[in-house]
C-alpha cells in the first residue's frame, strides 16, 4: 500500500497496523534486517527488542523466555554476536535496562525503531531515547498497532516533534544500499 497525502500535504502512512498485530512482519521486515547495516549498527548490529512489553497483559510472566508469544521471530533471531536486552519496566527499552550504557559503551549515536504498539512503547522508546541524545528514526511500515487512530497520533502528531527521521522499510534499505551507510538516517 502507497503512502497517502494527510494534513499539510505530509505523507501518511499505509495501514499495516492490522496485519502486524495479527499476523506478524511482513515479507520488507526480512529485507531490512538482511540490508547492509549502516555505520553503527557495524559496531552494534541489532539490539533485539527486551521481554515484550508486560503492559498488555495482567500478569508479566505472561512473556516470560520460552512461552507462546515471548519468542524470536525466525526472520529476527539474534546473531550469535548481537546483544539482546532481556528486561524493562512498562513502555521503554531504556527503562530498567543498561540499553543506554551499552549503547554508548559501542559508540552508536542513531537508533532505528521497529516493533509493536507505536503510540506506546515504540513511542516512549523514542522519545527517551532522543532525551538521551540519540539520533531517532522510525520505520513507519514496520510499526505496528492495534488502530489507524493510534498510529495517525503517532506518525502524525508525535513523531514530528522528537524523530529525526520517518522511513519506509524501502527508503531505508535504499538510503543504506546507495550511501553504504554515508548520511544514513
Amino acid at each position: 500500500m502507497a503512502p497517502s497525502k494527510g494534513r499539510g500535504g505530509r505523507r501518511r502512512p499505509a495501514r499495516p497496523h492490522a496485519h502486524y498485530a495479527r499476523h506478524g512482519p511482513q515479507p520488507g521486515l526480512s529485507r531490512l534486517h538482511r540490508a547492509p547495516p549502516p555505520d553503527d549498527a557495524e559496531r552494534l548490529h541489532h539490539v533485539g527488542p527486551p521481554v515484550p512489553h508486560p503492559t498488555a497483559h495482567r500478569d508479566p510472566a505472561d512473556l516470560c523466555r520460552g512461552q507462546l508469544g515471548a519468542e524470536w521471530h525466525p526472520d529476527f533471531h539474534p546473531r550469535e554476536d548481537e546483544l539482546v536486552m532481556r528486561q524493562h519496566w512498562s513502555s521503554s527499552g531504556f527503562a530498567n535496562t543498561d540499553l543506554d550504557f551499552m549503547l554508548k559503551q559501542h559508540h552508536i549515536r542513531k537508533i532505528l525503531l521497529i516493533g509493536m504498539r507505536a503510540n506506546t512503547c515504540v513511542d516512549t522508546t523514542a522519545r527517551f531515547g532522543q532525551e538521551l541524545g540519540y539520533h531517532v528514526t522510525l520505520i513507519r511500515d514496520a510499526i505496528a498497532s492495534f488502530s489507524w487512530e493510534e498510529m495517525t497520533a503517532t506518525f502524525e502528531l508525535n513523531a514530528p516533534l522528537y524523530a529525526h527521521a520517518i522511513l519506509t522499510t524501502d527508503e531505508f534499505v535504499d538510503i543504506v544500499n546507495d550511501g553504504a551507510g554515508k548520511g544514513s538516517p
